[in-house]
């Protein structure tokens, strides 16, 4: 059997954190993805209860703020879940940086995708716009839904 070298493993440590790195990335768009459903699937839920012609306003009640409570509780759950997911892909950039560092050629670095961040990248400058990062955006856009869910338990609750 052939020893494993220094450099070798060190490149192997940077392959395994850019793919789980990757792997991370994919999984945040797979939860947006069932997040989305879910919201879709209950506000057509709460359409087909208050679609009912006869029922009472006090029948619609219970039903819509149970709606509006399981809404609020996944928002808060998948808003969680999604800045867990932002840490793990924030350690996993920070293993891949250490190990671009430590992985020379002939004394000369020579990996560096990931000793930069995008902003600070001169090949391809991102838009003014762009100020946070896509789980930045989808934690505040879980929040903003909670949000919106749990005014409606209070809307159906109040008298």
């Amino acid at each position: 059997m052939s020893e494993i070298t220094r450099e070798q493993l060190l490149l192997r440590q940077w392959e395994v954190a850019s793919e789980l790195h990757r792997h991370e990335g994919s999984l945040a768009w797979q939860k947006f993805n069932i997040f989305i459903a879910v919201n879709g699937i209950l506000l057509t839920v709460l359409a087909v209860v208050w679609s009912r012609e006869h029922a009472s306003y006090c029948a619609l009640r219970v039903p819509s703020i149970a709606i509006c409570f399981f809404g609020a509780l996944t928002s808060i759950i998948w808003g969680l879940l999604q800045r867990r997911g932002q840490l793990y892909q924030n350690y996993r950039i920070a293993q891949a940086r250490e190990a671009e560092g430590l992985i020379l050629v002939e004394g000369d670095q020579v990996l560096n995708l990931y000793q930069k961040g995008l902003n600070e990248q001169k090949l391809v400058p991102p838009p003014r716009v762009c100020r946070f990062g896509t789980h930045t955006l989808v934690v505040l856009l879980s929040v903003v839904m909670g949000a919106v869910w749990l005014s409606l338990v209070f809307w159906f609750g109040s008298p």
